[in-house]
């Protein structure tokens, strides 16, 4: 039996069309799947979020919960649309002998977000008691002073020591400062309260602490104020001093 080229040639250019139709098919089926899967997936997906863990010490809550890492001393400001935070806090501030807090908690802050504020995630642990020593700093009474434009705090362990070491920030954190201060004159019983030391290029560093009531710029109140003066420049703020 003869068959034709042309029947041949037929039989193969079927097959192709054929195959060439089942594969586009196939392709759009799969265009259509990741169309629909797409559709499914929220436009800010885990991956556009930032998470960690912060360990500080809490020195503000109002409409944002402020804490200051332990380590670095950076400002975080967090938001608590749970109210959770809010509420364990008044349960530590019942128990607290110093009125500073330490918290550890994972936040997150969108990748999209250029304000800098970040979102309570999950609390994994909140302490009134001994919450300076969680931030490595060993003491039963330490003094606080802290004040804007431009932003600084000092912490003060107290003690009657001759000495008495301190961690300063100034201006937002560009410089930093640690060694022991001297008491001048006062002291917890009798303000004012000066103290003092030099730097390693001879440069006076002087702190005077008063009794009297002082207010930040956010309505917290504090039961003292506070004067840092050094090269020159007074930074003037409040200070948290334990009773």
């Amino acid at each position: 039996m003869r068959i034709s080229a042309f029947v041949i040639l037929s039989f193969f250019m079927g097959f192709y069309f054929l195959g060439c139709k089942e594969n586009t098919t196939k392709n759009q089926a799969v265009s259509d799947s990741a169309v629909q899967a797409g559709n499914t997936i929220p436009f800010r997906d885990v991956t556009s979020f930032e998470y960690q863990t912060i360990r500080g010490i809490i020195t503000s809550h109002y409409d944002t919960l402020d804490v200051m890492e332990c380590i670095t001393n950076k400002n975080f400001k967090i938001v608590d649309s749970t109210g959770l935070l809010k509420n364990q806090l008044q349960i530590e501030k019942s128990k607290a002998r110093l009125s500073k807090i330490y918290c550890e908690m994972e936040i997150t802050r969108s990748l999209y977000d250029s304000t800098g504020v970040y979102q309570y995630n999950k609390l994994i642990k909140m302490e009134a008691l001994n919450a300076f020593s969680h931030c490595g700093v060993n003491a039963d009474v330490v003094i606080t002073g802290i004040g804007n434009e431009p932003g600084w705090k000092i912490d003060i362990e107290y003690s009657d020591a001759p000495k008495m070491p301190y961690n300063l920030i100034l201006d937002y954190g560009q410089s930093k400062m640690s060694g022991q201060l001297t008491k001048k004159s006062g002291n917890l019983k009798s303000f004012p309260m000066v103290l003092e030391t030099k730097d390693g290029n001879g440069e006076i560093l002087r702190v005077s602490i008063d009794s009297k009531p002082c207010s930040d710029d956010a309505g917290k109140d504090f039961n003292g104020t506070m004067t840092v003066t050094y090269l020159g420049k007074t930074y003037s703020g409040c200070a948290d001093i334990p009773r």
